[in-house]
């Protein structure tokens, strides 16, 4: 433990998204119903203290019946939800049995059912924990701050086991979070029957209190309203720029964070990670459980990338002659950013540099003009990149993190110069104007062909012009 029991030769996994694995007949579920049981000897120390004494589960699926040296001590139905039995009375000195039985169907599997492998077994922790009289039974954390001030107050409140409440008062605090969506909102999702609704809205109840400290748990009051970003679709930029313009919508969470394949092998050894269909299992909703911007391995897919670029706090957008930085900061300027450029033909390094960011306040944006570049000509694709990274090292990361990004092409490709034996003479040449010529044709820096011996390029495309085409051509690219 912990551990799923299919995972272990007993059964097989099976992947669902909008199907039930099982007939659908509520609350029932089928006779055959296949159970783990689970017994442990544990020792009681003799020093364990006075007071309750809690069996904590922190996940079981689906449901489990657990007894205490023979003595029922209860139920529990949410596989996702921790639960805690009071097994006071029923500890001794010395060895304790401990004994759970598990279901992998229970009346809860109809609440369960949505985008996920079925897996049975203790999934997570289990712990006996002591609660001594006058210890913490509940803490609540409010965090105030004035955005205009920066002054903040901490407050804690705390409740212990002889029911008094305790408050703490601390200094002001400054942090840099990221949100982790922990459920599925049930909003519009609950059905008409009464039973059904206590039995959802307990759910719904139970996720944001069992750990009300946790940063998901402020957007509870407000996931049904706040849009969300998929990782499945496209247009991550779309979605980005409808929450800066609107300012009614919060944000959003990506579906998913990360692909749920299983590590696998085939009959020859080869590892694979699978998905729904690669157990045998005949009811399946097939790859859509592979849709993370993770791997199953955790290693970043595009979609990663693609969403750090667009969720950047500094955008950067390269121009002609310099550089628009956005602060996307809500709180900061960027006095702790700072620009570090490189100048680039294909990959290889020419120049390098720092820019100074000037004071931009949240939400504003600043120009810094680009630094002076060389116009020598290449043979390979020329790229200005321009990174935001951190200046100093924060809480949150350290000095280089990098925070935004920009990059402008500088000169097209040029084709390696042709051999004489197919264009006599065409070996390419600087000219005074940061051009350069390539037998009789001439070309601008970019690339583009300014003229042909004494005929300019108008006039060449004037004259060919719905005439015939021409038996021998080269290109620039």
């Amino acid at each position: 433990m912990p551990s799923h029991w299919q995972l272990h030769g007993f059964g097989a996994p099976q992947y669902t998204n909008v199907v039930y694995p099982f007939p659908v007949d509520p609350p029932h579920v089928p006779d055959e119903n296949p159970t783990g049981d689970y017994r442990l000897t544990l020792s009681l120390p003799r020093d364990w203290p006075p007071g309750r004494t809690l069996l904590r589960f922190e996940g079981v699926d689906s449901c489990a019946r657990v007894h205490v040296n023979g003595v029922h001590v209860g139920t529990t139905t949410g596989s996702r939800l921790p639960v805690e039995l009071d097994v006071t009375d029923v500890l001794r000195p010395g060895d304790n049995l401990l004994a759970a039985r598990v279901h992998q169907w229970s009346a809860a599997s109809y609440l369960e059912d949505q985008d996920m492998w079925w897996l049975s077994g203790i999934l997570r922790t289990v712990t006996l924990v002591s609660r001594p009289p006058g210890s913490l039974r509940d803490l609540f954390v409010h965090a105030g701050f004035d955005h205009l001030t920066g002054a903040g107050r901490l407050r804690v409140d705390a409740t212990a086991e002889d029911g008094c409440e305790v408050r703490v008062r601390g200094p002001s605090t400054t942090s840099t979070t990221t949100a982790v969506r922990t459920s599925t909102s049930t909003a519009g999702c609950t059905p008409p029957t009464p039973r059904w609704t206590r039995s959802g809205g307990g759910r719904s109840r139970r996720c944001p209190t069992h750990s009300p400290t946790r940063t998901a748990a402020a957007f509870r009051s407000c996931s049904a309203s706040t849009d969300t970003r998929w990782a499945t679709g496209r247009g991550l930029a779309e979605y980005q720029r409808l929450f800066e313009e609107h300012h009614r919508c919060a944000g959003g969470f990506v579906w998913e964070r990360i692909d749920h394949g299983l590590r696998s092998r085939t009959p020859d050894g080869v590892e694979f990670y699978a998905y729904g269909g690669d157990f045998g299992e005949p009811l399946h909703d097939g790859a859509f459980i592979a849709d993370g911007l993770l791997f199953p391995d955790r290693t970043p897919s595009p979609g990663l990338h693609e969403l750090a670029a667009v969720s950047a706090p500094v955008r950067l957008v390269v121009g002609q002659s310099g550089v628009e930085v956005r602060n996307r900061y809500q709180f900061r300027d960027l006095s702790h950013v700072t620009l570090p450029w490189v100048l680039e033909d294909d990959g290889v390094e020419v120049i390098s540099g720092t820019l100074a960011v000037p004071e931009i306040a949240p939400g504003a944006m600043g120009i810094v003009a680009l630094p002076v570049l060389p116009t020598s000509v290449t043979a390979g694709q020329r790229w200005l990149t321009i990174r935001a990274v951190l200046a100093v090292d924060q809480p949150w990361a350290p000095a280089g993190t990098q925070l935004g990004i920009g990059q402008r092409r500088v000169t097209a490709r040029l084709l390696p110069p042709v051999t004489a034996a197919h264009l006599p003479g065409a070996v390419p040449r600087a000219t005074a104007d940061s051009g350069f010529t390539v037998g009789a044709a001439a070309f601008d820096t970019g690339g583009r062909l300014e003229r042909v011996g004494g005929s300019t390029s108008s006039a060449l495309r004037s004259s060919t012009c719905g005439g015939p085409r021409p038996t021998t051509t080269a290109s620039v690219r």
